[in-house]
């Protein structure tokens, strides 16, 4: 099970497939007193440190830590951290895979394989011996495109003939789209729809929200290094979110044109029709200049809000009306006055006067 997730672990960071260098090894490396071996190692965010004398077996894979090898050490596998900190004074036989984070490749150190790195920092002694290749990756790959022909091509996009075929496949693609998610998530679409007319206003104000402060986790996730993971992760989900987003208001304005034009469409007729006209909206409101694109975006709020508020349609706790109070009445006087109460008095005969009237 170990083995598996270091695996995972190696082929998440796709460095290894992309750096394929192939380099003839030397033939001995200095020999390393064996007092302690080790098998495969799996860190996340915790501090190794691998003493003089002892052997892993196997590789490394670490996401987070703090992975030190000191003089005297070996490592016959390969090293492949994710937002790690790594600190080499031994031996190691393998190829060292690092993405972010940090590395030390001290004057003692001895490194056989290539050090394959992406958005990572690295200081390396001038008395090390690394024996392998040093590769850098950037992410994108820099493209050289004269500037001449970059403007040349940036122009001939912008113009009418091939904007207006540029729109018209945007929106013949997204509602394609539109009707296969409402097809397939047809329960969960409704939930967001149901959120999106009746919470307008709070579908608004939560979207406008979401639509600044995630980028700005998001971003801060990923500088912080040890969290790379988790902003790497919440990345497509915000992507999803967005489409999401829009599918979810293209098929309320469709409902809402099925009920103001008082037609029967189906449900999937209805999800063509709100797709075509807020792809067509959105594409006429792009020419306007300074104002169009915030009045789409102000739109996709009230989607975006609608998806967070049902968790993609999987809640609707929110949207459920709580039950009303009943109406406090005034308390009941006690049974024994109510009797009382009723009870007519008694009449009683005028008293006699004691003596005669003569």
């Amino acid at each position: 099970m170990k083995s598996k997730l270091i695996n995972f672990s190696w082929a998440f960071l796709l460095i290894s497939a992309i750096f394929s260098a192939c380099i003839p090894h030397p033939a001995s490396l200095p020999e390393t007193n064996v007092n302690f071996a080790l098998e495969d190692q799996l860190l996340i965010g915790e501090v190794y440190k691998l003493q003089d004398g002892e052997v892993i077996h196997g590789n490394i894979a670490g996401i987070g830590a703090t992975l030190i090898l000191e003089n005297g050490s070996l490592v016959e596998g390969d090293i492949n951290l994710l937002g790690s900190t790594l600190e080499i004074a031994g031996t190691v036989r393998g190829d060292i895979n690092v993405l972010a984070g940090t590395s030390s490749i001290q004057s003692t150190a001895q490194i056989q394989g290539d050090i394959n790195q992406i958005f990572h920092q690295i200081n390396i002694s001038p008395d090390s011996h690394v024996f392998g290749d040093i590769n850098t990756f950037s992410i994108p790959a820099p493209v050289i495109v004269p500037l001449g022909k970059w403007a040349a091509s940036l122009t001939e996009l912008f113009k009418p003939a091939n904007w207006i075929a540029f729109q018209f496949s945007r929106t013949l693609a997204f509602c394609v789209l539109t009707v296969l998610i409402y097809y397939l998530l047809r329960k969960n679409t409704n939930r967001v729809i149901k959120a999106i007319e009746k919470q307008s206003a709070i579908s608004w104000g939560t979207g406008f929200l979401t639509i600044i402060v995630m980028p700005i986790i998001i971003l801060v996730l990923i500088l912080s290094i040890i969290l790379i993971p988790v902003g790497l992760v919440l990345v497509p989900i915000y992507i999803l979110a967005l489409i999401y987003s829009w599918i979810a208001l293209s098929i309320a304005i469709g409902r809402g044109l099925n009920r103001w034009l008082h037609l029967t469409l189906a449900d999937e007729l209805q999800a063509l029709f709100g797709a075509f006209t807020l792809g067509l909206l959105t594409s006429l409101l792009s020419w306007i200049p300074c104002i169009g694109w915030l009045i789409n975006l102000m739109a996709l709020c009230v989607g975006l809000g609608g998806v967070v508020i049902s968790g993609f349609g999987f809640s609707e706790e929110f949207l459920r009306k709580k039950p009303r109070e009943p109406e406090r009445q005034p308390p009941k006087p006690p049974r024994e006055k109510l009797i009382a109460s009723k009870e007519k008095p008694k009449r009683t005969a005028p008293k006699k006067n004691s003596q005669k009237e003569k």
